[in-house]
C-alpha cells in the first residue's frame, strides 16, 4: 500500500492541505522555552526540537526528541513511531497544523526542528527497517527555502521545496539535510500507514 504510493506517484509528493503560516515563529512564541536539544546525546549538532505530539502529550521532549532506537536500546523497550500519538499545545497553536493533523485517522511521533548555522543530518534511511513499515513522513520547509539557508539531498538530488507547503517525501531512501543559516526551521509528521491514511495523501495530492 505505502509502496505503492511513492511507486506511483513519486518520492516527493506536494500536498494541497493549507500551508504553514508565514508568522508561525510569532504564534509559538508562548513556546519559547520548550524548545529542547534535538537527540540530547548529540548536543554538538546545532538542532533543537519542538514536540507536536509524545508520549504523554508533554513538552519534556523525553523520549520523543531522542534517538527513539537509542532510547529503545537503553530501556529495554520496544517504542515505535507511531506510539508518540499524543498531540501536545502546540498544535492548537497553529491553524495549518490543525488543520492537516486533523485529516489523519492518528498521527506518530512528529514535532518542529530548528536548525543552526552547521545543523545537520548525516545520510540515513527513516524506519527500523522491519516491514511492513508502520509510518511515513510529512514535511513543511517552514523557513529556509533558499540554496544559502538550507539543503535537502535525496540520494543524489537536491530537492526544490516551495516553503511553508507540505510533502510526503520517501525518507526510506537516503537522505541528508544541513543549515547554512541559524534561521531555518523544518515540520515532521510520522503517519501510522492505514488505508485511511493513505487515502488522505492521495485525496490532497497537488499534482497537475
Amino acid at each position: 500500500m505505502l509502496s505503492q504510493l511513492f511507486t506511483l506517484y513519486g518520492d516527493v509528493i506536494p500536498l494541497k492541505f493549507t500551508p504553514m503560516e508565514a508568522n508561525l515563529t510569532d504564534l509559538l512564541k508562548p513556546f519559547d522555552n520548550d524548545w529542547k536539544q534535538y537527540n540530547s546525546k548529540k548536543p554538538h549538532i546545532k538542532r533543537m526540537g519542538l514536540s507536536i505530539t509524545s508520549l504523554d502529550g508533554l513538552l519534556t521532549g523525553h523520549p520523543d526528541l531522542d534517538s527513539v532506537k537509542e532510547y529503545n536500546e537503553i530501556h529495554g523497550l520496544k517504542l515505535d513511531e507511531p506510539d508518540f500519538n499524543k498531540k501536545t499545545a502546540v498544535v492548537n497553536a497553529s491553524p495549518s497544523l490543525v488543520n492537516i493533523t486533523s485529516k489523519f485517522a492518528s498521527l506518530g511521533r512528529s514535532h518542529f526542528i530548528k536548525f543552526g548555522a552547521g545543523g545537520f543530518f548525516p545520510y540515513h534511511r527513516d524506519g527500523n527497517f522491519r516491514l511492513p513499515a508502520k509510518s511515513f513522513r510529512v514535511f513543511a520547509l517552514v523557513k529556509g527555502s533558499n540554496k544559502s539557508d538550507f539543503v535537502w539531498l535525496q540520494e543524489d538530488k537536491r530537492l526544490e521545496l516551495i516553503e511553508r507547503k507540505w510533502y510526503a517525501i520517501n525518507t526510506f531512501k537516503e537522505h541528508s539535510v544541513f543549515s547554512f543559516s541559524d534561521d531555518t526551521m523544518i515540520a515532521v509528521l510520522n503517519i501510522p500507514v492505514c488505508e485511511e491514511n493513505i487515502n488522505v495523501i492521495i485525496d490532497h495530492m497537488d499534482i497537475s
